[in-house]
Order: structure tokens, then sequence, then C-alpha cells
């Protein structure tokens, strides 16, 4: 074993078996001659502690930070830096990671004096390199002459150039302190004036002077005042190109930015680039008020789940808008144009959009004894709905989602006689509605037909069918009681109805001024069914029940001959759930 000395190492800690590639810090006993080496806990330092020297360490859930990683410890080498780039598999060498309590990715730490930090920097390689460069030699490239500045621009896609008299006073040493707050952009520095013109004609002629160059936009200058804080901002707020991709290597960066407003662009690379140029021109009228952005649907990893989050398709080409201050999100319905983007955008900035709330397509068959509801049909499915409702709230992934799906179907089926019921559901993963604020699944929800504008009844029921009936008889016998309480001063000057009960056929005829209502069964007779419900005028007396009748409520509860109707068919159907209970559900777990 041997210490290394001054040599720094950065060291790529991967999990082979989860291609969850990490950095860590500091080891012996590697080739210090080549630019990425590999190591394993034998090699590690067990006294890092008492090393003057830093090290760094990071993790990605990408590999292709692997490329980025490699690419980096290249450009280092040509560099002349002292750092050496390894690489150790987490999974086999573990009480490296462990050491350092690796858990969360990406991760990077910054070792130094025997104490470690959170990097703040990203894993490509350009940002590895900056932040290398910086933190073990000057936060600033001196730039001598126009051809080192030539030669710069040709091989960077951004960087920050500062022209000073010389490399001293207040407004230098602010500078170097905003390159040090900056880690993942280049910053140079120059005294020369045909250096500054190679970047800028105004750098030429001013002095001291700061701004940021890109290739693609050319140079933006900081007109502020020369203090770290500002000169920070204004690189942070300008660093991005004016369309950039959005990625799971930048995402962290991209929502750290001051400009928390984001236009998305959603679509495949060739979807994208056949409108970049139209996409580009809206997006520099909005420059520093909306950042634009594009996702490519063919990345599975990073797009699926943004796409699943807005519930829109991966094969076609949508504008969506995300606030990062607040997580509220928008889709632009419109056709993709250039006026329809324009518009789109400034409401966003007004803050004037609808909100999104995603949905699943509307289906084109609809005639189940369950009928399916998405997010776009919800107010007329369901909040518009002329009867009651009974929705099931589900998603793909909650435990009794897939059980209750089954015993929905046979409660629906239940009930399929009572045209006064409607049975629905609704996968609340793929479809939002404001009104409908369900955090537990599976869910059942009763909508009372008058009383839509009310909350509904939730009820979070065992998958099994009598529980199930039950709840919904329930809902129906206190809708049934509120009715009767808001008529209950009508209602007793109403008369009472005589109901006759053919079969699968209700028939109400009208009698007056009687006391008490009768029940029969059409096709046999009396036969011991029949019923008296006591006279509205003496609430207090007892119901009077005939065969299999005790369910029945005193009158005053009762609202309409209608209501008898249901009372008598809820005894028909409490029946067939006893007997379904016993034949279907043998056992606990069946549904």
């Amino acid at each position: 074993m041997r210490r290394w000395g001054l040599v720094w190492v950065l060291l790529l800690v991967v999990t082979l078996g989860l291609s969850l590639p990490k950095l860590i810090a500091c080891m012996e006993d590697v080739d210090v001659d080549a630019p990425r080496a590999e190591v394993d806990d034998d090699d590690f330092w067990e006294d890092i502690e008492d090393d003057e020297e830093p090290a760094t360490a990071s993790k990605s859930k990408s590999a292709a930070v692997m490329v980025d990683f490699t690419e980096a410890a290249t450009v280092l080498s040509s560099k002349g830096s002292p750092v050496v780039l390894a690489k150790i598999d987490a999974i086999v060498n573990q009480i490296t990671a462990g050491r350092y309590k690796i858990k969360g990715f990406p991760t990077i730490l910054f070792f130094r004096n025997g104490s470690d930090e959170i990097f703040p920097a990203g894993l490509s390689s350009d940002e590895i390199v900056n932040w290398i460069q910086k933190q073990t030699g000057h936060p600033a490239t001196t730039v001598s002459s126009s051809d080192e500045a030539e030669v710069i621009l040709s091989k960077n896609k951004t960087v920050v150039i500062g022209r000073f008299e010389e490399f001293q006073g207040s407004d230098y040493e602010q500078f170097l302190a905003a390159s040090m707050e900056v880690s993942d952009v280049e910053f140079l520095r120059t005294t020369e004036a045909g250096a500054a013109k190679a970047f800028s004609a105004a750098m030429a002629d001013s002095v001291p002077s700061f701004g940021l160059w890109k290739r693609d936009e050319g140079f933006e200058t900081f007109d502020g005042a020369f203090n770290t804080e500002d000169l920070a901002a204004f690189v942070n707020l300008n660093k991005f190109e004016v369309v950039t991709q959005l990625s799971s290597q930048n995402v962290g960066k991209i929502y750290s930015s001051s400009v928390k407003k984001q236009v998305i662009l959603f679509g495949s690379r060739e979807e994208v680039s056949a409108v970049r140029v139209l996409y580009k021109a809206v997006a520099k009228r909005f420059k520093n008020a909306l950042m634009f952005v594009w996702v490519d649907n063919a990345d599975e990893d990073f797009a699926k789940p943004m796409l699943t989050m807005y519930g829109i398709p991966d094969d076609e080409l949508v504008v969506a808008g995300f606030d990062n201050s607040n997580g509220l999100r928008y889709v632009m319905d419109a056709e993709f144009n250039e006026q329809n983007l324009v518009t789109f955008a400034e409401k966003f900035v007004r803050g004037n959009l609808d909100l999104h709330y995603k949905s699943e397509r509307i289906p084109k068959e609809n005639n189940g004894d369950v009928k399916v509801v998405v997010g776009k049909t919800f107010e007329s499915l369901v909040l518009q709905s002329p009867k009651d409702l009974v929705l099931l709230v589900h998603t793909p992934y909650c435990f009794d989602c897939e059980s209750m799906g089954k015993a929905f179907v046979k409660l629906a089926k239940h009930f399929k006689g009572d045209s006064s019921l409607i049975f629905a559901k609704i996968d609340a993963s793929a479809n939002e509605h404001p009104a409908l604020k369900v955090v537990n699944y599976p869910a059942i929800l009763f909508y009372s037909a008058d009383g839509r504008t009310k909350e509904p009844e939730v009820g979070y029921i065992k998958p099994y069918i009598k529980k199930l009936v039950k709840f919904v008889d329930e809902q129906v016998q206190r809708r049934t009681a509120v009715n009767s309480d808001l008529s209950q001063e009508d209602e007793r000057s109403e008369t009472v109805k005589e109901v006759i009960i053919a079969p699968d056929t209700f028939i109400a005829s009208t009698i007056t001024d009687a006391d008490s209502l009768k029940v029969a069964d059409a096709d046999s007779g009396l036969k011991g069914s029949f019923l008296e419900v006591p006279s509205p005028t003496d609430p207090e007396s007892e119901l009077i029940a005939g065969t299999e009748t005790s369910a029945v409520p005193p009158r005053s509860q009762v609202a309409d001959a209608s209501e008898v109707v249901h009372i008598v068919e809820k005894e028909n159907r409490d029946r067939e759930v006893e007997e379904s209970d016993s034949s279907e559900i043998s056992h606990k777990d069946e549904l």
C-alpha cells in the first residue's frame, strides 16, 4: 500500500446490478497514470481524515453518466489536472459505499481536510471539469490573446468572461467570488482588448466589463453593479439556451433556475426538430419570463413519468406548462402554431391559464353495467347525472382495487333492475377533476341526484357484496329521509298511494284521504304481504308489518309511493344478497 501524495481522486461508485452510477471519494494503489482507474474496498484509504488534499464523490441514476465521467477524465488529463478519476462497484464493495452512507441518487460529496460536504455541480462532463478546475486550480482561466480566445470559442458552448485592467481590486474579487458560486459554467479572465473583442466588440472599449457568451445566441452583456450576488444571478439566469432539452441529467439545474415557469414541448426528436425554429422564435420573446424546454418522448425513463403526470399521450406533439413555484400544471389544447403558442405563453406569464386536469381519451363505447368515467366526462356523467350515481374510484397500483373492481361489477348487476341508479368507475391515476377529492383507494362515492352541489358520501369498504349493497341502500335511504324532511309539510296534505307490484313493473294508483298505504303482489294477491304504514298524523304509532316487511320505515320517512316501491324492492334484493353471499363468497378473500 502506498500513499499518493499530491494526487486528487474522483471516484465513480457504480452499482452495476442496478445500473446506478455513483461518485464517491479517494483511495490508494490505483494506476495514477491512467485517466480513469478501477478500485475496490482494499484500495480505499482508511485514514482519509489525515489527508489535506480534496477528493470528490458523486452518484447518478443514469448509466449515461459513465460516458460523461470518462470524457471528463480525458479532458482533465489533457489539461494536466492532478485529479485521477476512478470507479468502484458499490454492490461488490459495500464497505466503501456504506462508510459514506450513500443512499440518495444522485449525491456528490466533496472531501477536504477530513470533512465532507455536498458537491453542488451536475454530472455532465463540462460540469465535472469546471468544478474540478475551480477546486484544484484557479477559478478563472486566463485568456492572453485573440488566438487563445478563438480556440476557446471553438471548443465551448457557453462561457463567462470578465475584462479588467489588472487582476486585482474589488471588482475582480467580486468576479472571482461569483465564479465559485457558479460551478457549471467556465469563467474566463483577460486584460487584453483583442482577446475581449473576440467575444464582444463592446468589451474592447469597456473596462471593467462582464458578460456571457453562447454559441447559438452570441454575447449577453452584464450592465449591473460588480457584486458577487448580481454577477452570479446574471449567469444563472442567462446560462441556459433559449430552448433546452430537459433530461434527467439537467432537471435539477433547470428547476433551480430563478425562472420558475417552464413551457414544455413533448414530442419525438423528429417532431421537435420540425417545429424548432418556430418554438425558438417564440421563446426569445419571453426570455427571462418563461423557460422553454423540450422533452424527448423516446426517453422512457425520463419522459414516461412526466407524460403520466400530465396524462398526455406519447405519440403526439403537446405543449404544456409547469410552474415550479407551486407545482401547477397546464396544457395547450389549441393547435400547435405560432399564434396559439404566443397566446398560451402570454396567459402563462399573466397567470390566466386554466389548470390542467389529466384525462384519458373518452371511450367510444360506454354501454356496460359499469360506465367508464374519464376526466373530460366527469362533469357530464357524474356531476350532471339526473340519477343517483355510485362511483368506484380506483388506481392500478392499490392493493384492493382489483378485487373491488370484480365486486363492483356484481354490485351493478345486483341493482340492474333499479332504473334510479347508475354505476360508474374512474381510474384516478390517469384522470383528474377539481371535484374529485379522494386520497385513499379504492373508494366508493355516492352522488345523490338531488344534491350534486354537495360533497358525495364516501365509503372505504372491503370488497364484499353484502357490505357494498348495504352502503348503497343506506345512501338511498338517507337521501329519502332528507327529501322527506324537506317536503314533510306538503306531504301531510298529499294523497296516499296504493302501489301494485307487478312482475318487473311498478304501477301506482291514487287513493284519497287514506290513513294507510297498501302494497300487494299483483300476481299472488296479498298472501300475507299486506302492510299498513301509520298515518302521518300519528308518527309515534308502531309499524304493523306483514311478512318480511320489518325494514319499512314510518310513513313520516316515506316521501311518496315510489319510495315504498324502493323499500319493497330492497327486501327482495336483500334476500338475493343473502343467497349470493352464501353461494358466491365462500371464503374471506374470494374478491
